[in-house]
């Protein structure tokens, strides 16, 4: 199997390495701008958002370069802007604190050639996931496999319950999608979430940043009785129908502002 060298990969690209074969990273390919050989994206407050790798033009010969010979521009402070922007979009994630330790100094030290870069998110990536694939650059072209499309419906699809360890929320939507689609919830004990859940009933709250008390619940999720999994789910659907249907929040809002 042969990928493209790229800037944090998608899923499909990580799921590629699960196959059990070896996996070449395509070097002797000519640059293709605007792909995800430098350029990512990320879902912050705002929506997706597009983090470019600028690259040094000045090596390209009638507009092209090979991927092994692409130079990162010193004349941007794409790394500080780049790390900002994932600080912002995701420090109030689950788990992030832990992370950013590991990526931090990727961004924060220098670097001549975008492969060497991008290789080095990936072999952190890699780890932290806890796999371990067999990577090497290609000896002469070869050409790039297609990925395969990712389509994550099916596992939404087969999903019983949403789980959001969250440490800060205003009104989580991702709960309120969860339980309105008839999963039940497993999330922290916090202004924002606690809302959505009755405990014991439509899902399980537990102590934010207490990974241990969220194992314990997610334990207790899965060894319910299938038909305790679906009626915790049915009971979401009931909750948000009864509490946060729109009308009724649209009118007890318009209420309080005496409107």
């Amino acid at each position: 199997m042969v990928l493209p060298s790229a800037y944090l990969p998608p899923i499909s690209w990580f799921a590629a390495l699960l196959n059990g074969e070896p996996v070449l990273i395509e070097q002797y390919e000519n640059y293709h701008k605007q792909t995800i050989r430098n350029r990512c994206t990320i879902d912050s407050p705002n929506g997706p958002l597009s983090l470019s790798i600028p690259v040094d033009k000045s090596t390209f010969v009638g507009g092209k370069c090979l991927m092994k010979d692409v130079r990162i521009s010193t004349h941007s402070d794409w790394q500080h802007q780049h790390w900002y922007a994932l600080e912002t979009s995701y420090f109030n994630s689950p788990f992030f604190e832990y992370l950013q330790d590991d990526f931090r100094p990727l961004y924060e030290r220098p670097w001549t050639f975008l492969m060497d870069f991008n290789e080095a998110l990936i072999h952190k990536c890699c780890e932290l996931l806890n796999i371990h694939p067999t990577l090497k650059r290609t000896e002469a072209y070869t050409g790039i496999t297609p990925l395969a499309d990712f389509h994550p419906q099916p596992y939404y699809q087969a999903a019983h319950c949403v789980v959001l360890p969250s440490w800060h929320e205003g009104m989580s939507n991702v709960l309120l999608e969860g339980a309105a689609t008839g999963r039940a919830l497993i999330t922290s004990d916090i202004p924002g979430c606690r809302e959505a859940v009755h405990d014991g009933e439509n899902g399980f709250l537990v102590p934010p940043r207490d990974e241990n008390a969220l194992f314990l619940a997610m334990k207790r999720f899965v060894d319910l009785p299938k038909e305790r999994r679906i009626q915790m789910g049915e009971n979401s659907r009931n909750l948000m129908e009864l509490e946060f249907d729109k009308k009724r929040v649209v009118h007890e809002t318009m209420a309080v502002l005496r409107l």
